[in-house]
């Protein structure tokens, strides 16, 4: 392919089963073509972590109000976080020579991952 998109959908895959993902993708992709990824991420062992999504929980009681709870309390049986540098630590692993993170907000952010 010449190019791959994985958009909110990366935070639904276990971490032990990431790096088989980006292989499959990048396996997939012709030399030099982008993969552009768009997901929820983090170390959930960190107080960075902690308070991002805390700052997430505050905006969705404001935009969702009475339904934030229930999909807060979904969140830790259906999200699965990975750490930025485990994430581009696994792309590199598996053929993507240039990892940029160009966008983030509280616990998302948005990267392209071009294919060696």
């Amino acid at each position: 392919f010449d190019a791959a998109t994985a958009i909110l959908m990366m935070q639904f895959v276990p971490v032990e089963e990431k790096a088989a993902v980006f292989n499959d993708i990048s396996t997939r992709l012709k030399p030099q073509a982008p993969l552009v990824m768009a997901h929820m991420i983090g170390d959930p062992d960190s107080d960075e972590h902690a308070l991002a999504m805390q700052a997430w929980r505050d905006h969705m009681e404001e935009t969702l109000k009475d339904r934030a709870s229930e999909v807060y309390a979904n969140v830790s049986d259906t999200l699965h976080f990975m750490p930025d540098n485990a994430q581009t630590t696994a792309l590199k692993d598996v053929g993507f020579t240039e990892v940029v993170r160009f966008h983030t907000k509280m616990v998302f952010g948005a990267w392209i991952a071009i294919k060696g």
